[in-house]
């Protein structure tokens, strides 16, 4: 293992991941030009067609990996525009839609307003996002929902607000202090090490996470784990093969 205060500590990870088999190199010498994170990175992808999982090779330490994210987007909250007439009836008709397709927040919206809610099936990319603000889920008043890498906490806000029994858990220290400063019941570290009593959890959600983690497959173990029979787990990532 490589290590330097003012660097991220690397580890070798020649192997898969999933199914063990060799890496074939991709990318050399990537940089972060979004948020300034140090070091030079490799990524390879998994030699076996039925795979064909990525991950860089050496990859970060898992001591230093908080070094990745010093500037990370979940540090702060991002700005909220002013409520203007307009988008006071935006919101109103996300609101109507959710209430349609997912059984949220169903009185006190108007049928003008449902019948404008059923317009985002015109707009499969909006209608993307708004389902996956959600996390896909149906309403469950009371249910207990864990959201794993819960950032600043805006994700875990909102599912609290439509009757979701919230917590968190994200291994970022600011972000960690972010999301409790709004009352969020939030862990700092990794999944495994809170410890959670098995059979604890309705749902569990992870946005953009899965692919961060120096173990996914663990990660996947312990949601397993914590689910209740039944319960779901819902797990958001980018598409290598999409033209993002």
């Amino acid at each position: 293992m490589t290590y330097s205060e003012s660097q991220i500590g690397t580890k070798p990870n020649p192997q898969c991941t999933l199914c063990e088999m060799a890496g074939e190199p991709i990318y050399e010498n990537l940089r972060d030009q979004l948020f300034g994170a140090p070091g030079e990175w490799d990524m390879k992808r998994c030699s076996n067609p039925d795979c064909g999982l990525l991950w860089l090779d050496p990859m970060p330490a898992e001591n230093d990996l908080g070094k990745a994210y010093i500037n990370y987007y979940t540090h702060e909250d991002a700005d909220v525009p002013s409520a203007t007439p307009l988008r006071r009836a935006y919101r109103q008709i996300k609101t109507a839609y959710l209430a349609n397709k997912f059984g949220y927040s169903k009185k006190d919206v108007s049928v003008l307003f449902r019948l404008l809610g059923s317009c985002f099936y015109l707009a499969p990319g909006r209608r993307a996002s708004l389902d996956a603000s959600v996390f896909h889920l149906p309403a469950q008043p009371g249910a207990r929902l864990l959201e794993v890498g819960c950032g600043n906490g805006g994700a875990m806000r909102r599912m609290a607000d439509l009757g979701w029994d919230v917590e968190g858990v994200d291994f970022d220290e600011k972000s960690v202090s972010n999301a409790r400063s709004k009352g969020l019941n939030v862990h700092h570290g990794d999944l495994v090490a809170q410890e959670f009593e098995s059979g604890s959890f309705d749902a569990v959600v992870m946005s953009h996470v899965i692919e961060h983690v120096p173990n996914p497959l663990r990660v996947l173990q312990e949601s397993h784990r914590v689910l209740k029979p039944g319960g779901v787990l819902v797990v958001l990532t980018p598409n290598t093969e999409s033209l993002g």
